[in-house]
Formats: structure tokens, C-alpha cells, sequence
């Protein structure tokens, strides 16, 4: 669907941030303090840097950019989990709407019967659609 191109197009981002996140930490000299290691970004990473990405001439501008890289990264990974998890919730849907109901409500009428609980709420139901008809004159 629409929003399973969205999930595909992250990917790459989200590889990209990584191989940016690795450049930036081997120019801080290997810091990884406060970076997860999904965060991190192996060695090999920095290799997949596109060619626009510049690293900060400064040590507080290159904190400055790992911190607005991490963001990135959290941002788009954020909306890929929300992604994977209405993909979860939609499968399950269908599970529910796909299964077949009715030996279930069978067995429950049966066992209404058995009890003989039936037939009063058929009257009961009967009472109440009556009732209702009469006051949506």
C-alpha cells in the first residue's frame, strides 16, 4: 500500500543516518557515549556516506550534528516500528474478520436452550423491537 512505500524509502535513510552517525563518532575520536548500538553504526558504514554529507569542523559543531542525526534516526525509526505495528494490527484484523463465527454461535444457542434461558430473551428482544418501533412513530 501507500504507506508500505513510505517504510521502503526509510530504509536507506535510515542506513544513511547510520554510515553519518559512524563518521561523526570516528571524528569525535570513537566517542559512542549515550549511543545505542542500533544507533551506532558499524565500521563499514561509513563507507555508504553520500557524497553531500560534511562532517563539522568543530567538536561542539560535530556533537551538534550527531545529536540532530540521532533525532533523524529516532524519527525515522519511530515511524517504521508504528508502520510494522499497524501491519501487526491489520493481519490480526483480518485473522478476526476472516474466521468463521458461526459454530460458535450455534454452540452459545444451544447451550442458551439446554439452560432454558432462549426463549425469554427472544421474548425480551421481541418486547424491546416492539417497543422501539412504537417510538420511532
Amino acid at each position: 500500500g501507500l504507506r508500505q512505500n513510505e517504510s521502503e524509502k526509510l530504509g536507506p535513510q535510515i542506513a544513511q543516518h547510520r554510515a553519518q552517525l559512524a563518521a561523526v563518532n570516528q571524528a569525535l575520536g570513537g566517542e559512542h557515549a549515550g549511543v545505542s548500538k542500533e544507533e551506532e553504526g558499524a565500521d563499514g558504514d561509513v563507507a555508504m556516506l553520500d557524497s553531500s554529507f560534511e562532517l563539522a569542523s568543530t567538536p561542539e559543531a560535530l556533537e551538534e550534528q550527531k545529536n540532530s542525526i540521532q533525532a533523524k534516526l529516532r524519527y525515522a525509526q519511530g515511524v517504521v516500528d508504528e508502520e510494522n505495528a499497524m501491519m501487526k494490527r491489520w493481519q490480526q484484523e483480518n485473522v478476526r474478520r476472516k474466521h468463521n463465527y458461526v459454530p460458535l454461535a450455534v454452540e452459545l444457542i444451544n447451550i442458551l436452550a439446554e439452560k432454558k434461558e432462549l426463549m425469554p430473551m427472544l421474548e425480551a428482544g421481541k418486547k424491546k423491537a416492539v417497543a422501539q418501533r412504537e417510538n420511532a412513530r
